[in-house]
């Protein structure tokens, strides 16, 4: 009796050592989940983040050439450069061409940062601060180009880690608004973390599809 005893004992101690190691392998599991998700959000706000820097230095490089196309668009009316104005034709040429590269740059820019996937981008690529036609630029009389008073993007951050991935899977809003000045023009911005409860939500919310 006394050995069954010690047996019965012996394989209680191993079912709480078992069970002990279940939690142990359990809860550093859940931590190295919790440790990826953190991982991914703080992934995803730094791609954000560098998003609306690529866009200041948009507006600013825009806005620097707005000055010189309209600085020589009225500078042909001045009589003693007069002489200037097929050079100044060709300059105001130039700049415009300029600002459609740096166009195409700020989408190439955007699909380059380190920390943004494809799918983060994608609706960026729809529309800028000049507008939605990306083969055309709005301009004024003056040549210069016109900026969206208002416009919106979303950024979709869709986890894919776990089982959980529709419970942190958002969507970043940045709301743009034009602010001119006498010279050089910027905006102000107003983000959003949106977070719909689950995948289908975000496809049916925003009309995104991932990949």
């Amino acid at each position: 009796m006394a050995l069954d005893e010690r047996g019965s004992t012996s394989l209680i101690a191993v079912l709480f050592f078992m069970a002990f190691i279940a939690i142990i392998f359990s809860n550093m599991a859940r931590s190295y989940e919790e440790l990826q998700i953190i991982k991914y959000y703080n992934k995803s706000y730094i791609c954000s983040k560098k998003a609306i820097v690529e866009y200041k230095s948009f507006y600013k490089k825009i806005s620097y050439i707005n000055v010189g196309l309209k600085s020589l668009f009225y500078a042909q009316f001045f009589p003693l450069a007069a002489w200037l104005k097929p050079f100044m034709k060709y300059g105001a040429k130039g700049l415009m061409y300029l600002q459609s590269a740096l166009r195409y740059f700020l989408r190439y820019k955007l699909l380059t940062i380190a920390e943004c996937d494809a799918t983060n981008i994608l609706g960026l690529l729809k529309t800028d601060p000049l507008g939605k036609k990306i083969w055309k630029i709005k301009r004024r009389l003056d040549t210069s180009a016109v900026f969206e008073k208002k416009w919106k993007a979303f950024m979709p951050f869709h986890y894919t880690g776990s089982n959980l991935s529709e419970n942190h899977s958002f969507v970043i809003t940045l709301k743009f608004k034009l602010e001119e000045g006498k010279i050089l023009d910027d905006f102000t911005l107003n983000s959003k973390h949106m977070a719909p409860k689950g995948i289908q939500q975000l496809k049916d919310y925003y009309g995104l599809q991932f990949l």
